[in-house]
């Protein structure tokens, strides 16, 4: 007889229908996984938690969850975040504090004032 584990494993969802998943199915998946896959599971939520910048404190909690098979409410805090709108605000924020520099250095090296050096910097600049 195939546990509940394999049977929801076996079954090709996306992430977005794994986050979806109720509390209670997410649970029963990992109620009877044996503890050398869940200390697989541990080790990448720990490496998520590292790549999204979690607390230490936030990363425990999380592993707590894992290793107490309550991973139901793993996801129970976590906002949505856009992370192509996250990269391109970070973009548009670097090219501008380069702009900025550029400013700053066309004032210093040609003795302009601030506008007439934005201007200048307007004029030839390619982000």
């Amino acid at each position: 007889m195939m546990s509940a584990v394999r049977k929801y494993w076996e079954i090709r969802f996306s992430t977005r229908n794994f986050l979806k998943l109720p509390q209670e199915k997410l649970n029963d998946m990992v109620r009877d996984t044996p503890e050398a896959i869940l200390d697989i599971i541990v080790s990448v939520m720990e490496s998520l938690c590292v790549k999204i910048g979690a607390t230490e404190e936030e990363m425990q909690e999380c592993v707590s969850r894992v290793r107490e098979r309550r991973m139901g409410y793993l996801f129970e805090n976590i906002e949505k975040m856009d992370i192509q709108a996250e990269r391109r605000n970070t973009a548009e924020a670097r090219a501008e504090a380069r702009k900025a520099q550029a400013v700053q250095e066309v004032m210093e090296i040609c003795g302009e004032n601030e506008e007439s050096a934005r201007k200048k910097v307007d004029l030839y600049w390619k982000a």
